[in-house]
């Protein structure tokens, strides 16, 4: 009897458990409409911060890059001054058979890739030229014409011992619009090439690269406060091209050391009369501010300079 009775609840209890599913709908778990949108919505609040982070953090590896990239020339500099009784690489573009003789300063590349040995370095990550043939690779840094060239474009030979202030004179700069010959197995430039550029902070006059209409843009933004309205690359781009790194870009020191700075604290021109001497004259046509000064003979300080006075 007892077990009837057992067995009778038990049926009882089935039968109501089985009742309520036919009677009710099922009952599920889940997101409502919204739910799914505030999730939506905190996801796209998400992604709006950290994307700028993530785009940030990109752009300042490059910048590290290209960082590196000038330190590598730096020592490579560092060994070929040791070869050349500390005297700085000339080019390829003088021509001899003038008197005096006259150099444009370009073909440092060539002359400095055997203490490199990485055709890579000379291309900066954020370098936007590339050269339509494929027999050539781009070269993202201009050297400092000062070092390699006097008044009237006179062929001249800079040694380290000469430079008033080292640290603070600069060397290489970012450009862009250049390319270099290379070698068989595109490994190496050639040794006599005279298309790797140079720069005074003012734009290039002189074309650059295989294509016969283009001219250096650089990489800097405006340096040492002056605008600029010439056009380069076949009169299409402004020659000073924005700051290539986060508003600013990376300068190579003659005595080595890189850095980051902005285009404005840098003073571009021809070498100053003297170590005391201001930024001065036109933009296409002034001097550098003296390493004893580092002013525009104003407000204006500047950190680095292209003259090696």
């Amino acid at each position: 009897m007892q077990h009837r009775c057992l067995q009778g609840s038990g049926e009882r209890r089935n039968a109501t458990i089985a009742g309520t599913h036919r009677g009710l709908p099922w009952v599920t778990s889940g997101f409502t409409l919204i739910e799914l949108l505030v999730v939506i919505a905190i996801i796209a609040i998400l992604a709006a911060i950290l994307f700028p982070v993530f785009a940030q953090a990109r752009e300042k590896a490059r910048q590290s890059a290209c960082l590196s990239n000038q330190k590598q020339i730096g020592i490579g500099l560092g060994m070929y001054a040791q070869d050349y009784d500390e005297v700085f690489p000339v080019g390829n573009a003088a021509n001899l058979a003038l008197n005096p003789p006259t150099n444009t300063g370009r073909g440092w590349a060539g002359q400095m890739y055997p203490y490199i040995k990485n055709i890579g370095v000379f291309l900066c990550p954020n370098d936007p030229f590339e050269s339509a043939d494929t027999s050539r690779a781009e070269v993202s840094y201009s050297i400092n014409q000062n070092l390699s060239t006097g008044p009237g474009n006179r062929l001249q030979t800079i040694a380290l011992s000469e430079i008033t202030a080292p640290a603070q004179t600069v060397f290489l700069s970012e450009s862009s619009g250049a390319s270099i010959g290379i070698g068989a197995g595109g490994i190496f430039p050639n040794p006599l090439e005279a298309s790797s550029s140079t720069s005074i902070g003012f734009p290039a006059a002189s074309p650059g690269g295989i294509d016969p209409a283009s001219r250096w843009a650089y990489g800097t933004g405006e340096m040492g406060g002056r605008k600029f309205t010439n056009l380069c690359v076949g009169g299409t781009v402004p020659c000073n091209n924005d700051a290539r790194h986060q508003g600013g870009s990376n300068f190579l020191a003659a005595d080595g050391h890189t850095k980051w700075t902005r285009g404005e604290a840098v003073s571009s021109g021809t070498a100053a009369n003297t170590a005391a001497s201001p930024q001065t004259g036109a933009p296409l046509s002034g001097q550098a501010a003296g390493t004893a000064n580092m002013t525009d003979g104003a407000a204006r300080r500047f950190s680095l300079t292209f003259s090696q006075i």
